[in-house]
């Protein structure tokens, strides 16, 4: 699986089959590293991480834990494609889902456009309730 980023988006800039899910993420832009991409509303990319630092704590099974310190918001001049994905579960806590993934284009640090790639079902259920590959 490997690390990701999460990612962001207001509605306002989705397609409308993407409009209302959360939880987006993404390996692409910047080396994925448990930080958080924004696309704003008016179109800019925005990376948004914390600075860190270890705190000793001898009650810690490590001895230690890390502290978020300084919050920082970067505006990306980013020129390229940036896909993104998420789930849309069809009932909670189901293995019967729909796995949405976008691309949106950025020139020179302005969203031009995003589109839904798919639509895709990569697991379905079966009457066992084993997930097996499915196809489109």
């Amino acid at each position: 699986m490997g690390l990701f980023s999460d990612v962001r988006v207001p509605d306002c800039v989705l397609p409308e089959e993407a409009r209302g899910l959360e939880g987006w993420q993404t390996k692409d832009v910047i080396d994925p590293q448990m930080t958080t991409l924004e696309i704003t509303p008016q179109g800019e990319l925005i990376h948004e991480w914390w600075e860190h630092e270890l705190v000793e704590d001898p009650d810690s099974f490590f001895g230690f834990f890390v502290r978020r310190t300084v919050k920082h918001r970067d505006k990306l001049d980013y020129h390229g494609e940036m896909v993104f994905y998420a789930i849309r579960e069809k009932k909670p806590r189901s293995v019967d889902y729909d796995f949405v993934e976008c691309r949106a284009i950025f020139d020179d640090g302005k969203l031009r456009g995003v589109e839904v790639l798919g639509p895709y079902l990569p697991f379905c259920p079966e009457p066992d309730g084993e997930p097996t590959e499915a196809t489109p």
